[in-house]
């Protein structure tokens, strides 16, 4: 079966400078996420990838990987961002997936924080 994929087109779409932030530790989490299934599934860090070994390079910190695989994990991040920056309502929007990130990475945080135009500046998580 062949398979092509078809993102939503969001070439038109622009986020402010001041996400980059959040962005970065986002696809800091990607990353994690991705390594920890991996690591869940009886991977470990290889130098070179090896299927049969279950041995992979990127099994490593976020902030040892190069910024080429660093970019792979904001992509996938800008993704959903400009899939939300695309839609209605995109304070409220932001505001619900900050809320879920909030609740994910900083839960004692949480529900001290309600994100307003400016949450950006003011995410305790990204401080």
């Amino acid at each position: 079966m062949k398979y092509t994929p078809k993102p939503i087109d969001v070439s038109q779409v622009k986020l402010s400078l001041a996400l980059d932030k959040l962005i970065e530790r986002l696809a800091e989490n990607v990353h994690d996420l991705w390594a920890q299934q991996r690591m869940k599934d009886g991977w470990s860090w290889g130098p070179k990838r090896d299927d049969a070994a279950k041995q992979h390079p990127g099994l490593i910190a976020y902030s040892e990987l190069s910024d080429s695989e660093k970019e792979y994990d904001r992509i996938t991040t800008r993704g959903v961002f400009d899939v939300c920056s695309s839609a209605p309502l995109i304070e409220l929007r932001l505001a619900s997936f900050i809320n879920l990130f909030l609740k994910l990475l900083r839960p004692e945080i949480s529900e001290n924080f309600a994100p307003t135009t400016d949450w950006w500046e003011k995410c305790p998580a990204l401080g």
